[in-house]
């Protein structure tokens, strides 16, 4: 990019005394736009017909573009002096403050953004080994059914009439009002919980299981088409704003004072991409497939202990150790090539208004009624990054712990909460 001389006017002061009280400053920029921009790699040749066949066609490469809008800004200040004998008109023209080269990004925690990224590429390449893990269905199967206070039959009916189930057991309650309250609480707890716990998760494996013949179905008959690509994407932001509500240019004499704030964005995206062989490892049309596709295969068998542990739900909530385990169990085998992408996006505005206020009382104190309007101009610079590499390995994610902001998840842990509450109940 050119330099900061090349692109920007300096500033320069114009002094003119009618009773000794006029300035005008101008500093006006040359260009209302500028953009820059550079890009290092390797080529690769016959990328086409790379990617025809399923190959690779990613180089490491690097990309740095910076775009600048700037809008001038002009501002009037007059006034007159308490005896009458004087006037005091100041007039600023273009832009208030120099702009840098190029904004400097913020640095952005990316550790959730890189779990996330590798999270959602895993799921994906077992998305096309196992339609579900079986053996997390089975684990989990006989701790759904102990779990439940009422047997399925209630359940479907707490499906179709839960608000009326609910009236019926408030109009049965009987005893002091603390009482009742407390046991309401308990079965609205107990009877949210059957739903989410039981009842759904017996919903969605069942439709998984259909999916999975369906689709076993599909690739004996020739007509299920497999993934070629997989990618993950994660993301993380972090701003930064300041305000300086009373400031001057630095000029002798000068009353007009602005009141600028700056808001510094950075947007960090982190992608992966990676190639699959279409054709299976396994024979489609042989049972061993089948039980592939139903997930009862030994890489699934570490992580359906842990999601059959008493409270790993919870801890998913707070860390992404599930996550973890998943990718440390996934097979690669049939990843062919690996692209890893890191964006980052700076956004860097300033805008420069004049304080009317401030400047009523600088003039005051020097002896002179006025006042000022007016702006010193603003602009916004945006910076693009991208380093995109070509690793060896996805990796595992790293280890992040965050709080759970999901309506759903909070709602669960409330529900369990006030279902293990003890009270008295008198």
């Amino acid at each position: 990019m050119a330099s900061k001389s090349t692109l920007y006017a300096n500033w320069y002061e114009r002094h003119f005394y009618r009773q000794g009280a006029e300035v005008n400053i101008d500093s006006s920029t040359k260009r209302n736009r500028i953009t820059g921009y550079s890009r290092t790699g390797q080529a690769m040749p016959s990328y086409y017909r790379r990617i025809r066949d399923g190959l690779s066609a990613t180089t490491p490469m690097v990309v740095d573009a910076t775009e600048v809008e700037i809008t001038p800004g002009t501002a009037i200040g007059l006034g007159r002096s308490f005896d009458g004998k004087s006037t005091l008109d100041q007039r600023f023209e273009g832009h208030y403050q120099t702009v840098s080269d190029t904004p400097a990004h913020l640095v952005v925690p990316t550790a959730q953004a890189t779990a996330t990224a590798l999270a959602r590429i895993y799921s994906k390449i077992r998305a096309e080994q196992s339609h579900l893990n079986g053996l997390t269905v089975v684990g989990e199967l006989r701790k759904t059914i102990d779990s439940l206070r009422h047997p399925f039959v209630a359940l479907v009916d707490l499906v179709n009439n839960h608000t009326k189930r609910l009236e019926y057991f408030q109009r049965r309650l009987k005893g002091t009002e603390r009482y009742r309250k407390g046991r309401m609480r308990k079965m609205i707890a107990s009877t949210y919980l059957e739903f989410v716990f039981g009842l759904a998760p017996v919903i969605s494996d069942t439709r998984a299981i259909a999916e999975a013949l369906a689709r076993y179905s599909d690739e004996r008959n020739g007509t299920n088409l497999s993934r070629s690509k997989a990618s993950g994407t994660g993301e993380a932001i972090l701003a930064q704003s300041t305000f300086v509500p009373d400031d001057l240019p630095g000029v002798s004499g000068w009353r007009i004072s602005f009141a600028n704030t700056t808001r510094k964005t950075t947007e960090y995206g982190v992608q992966y991409l990676c190639g699959l062989r279409a054709s299976q490892t396994i024979d489609s049309s042989s049972n061993q497939r089948l039980l592939e596709l139903l997930g009862f295969t030994p890489e699934n068998f570490i992580p359906a202990l842990w999601e059959v542990l008493p409270w790993s739900w919870l801890a998913d909530y707070f860390a992404n150790v599930g996550q973890i385990i998943e990718a440390g169990f996934t097979s690669t085998a049939n990843v062919t090539w690996i692209s890893k992408s890191v964006r980052q996006r700076t956004v860097l505005e300033f805008m420069s208004t004049v304080n009317a206020e401030a400047t009523r009382l600088r003039m005051s104190t020097n002896g002179y009624n006025g006042s000022a309007s007016g702006s010193g101009g603003s602009y916004v610079m945006r910076r693009t990054s991208l380093t995109r590499t070509v690793p060896l390995s996805l990796g595992i994610p790293p280890l992040t712990f965050s709080l759970p902001g999901n309506a759903k998840k909070l709602m669960n842990m409330a529900a369990v909460a006030l279902s293990r509450q003890k009270h008295s109940f008198q």
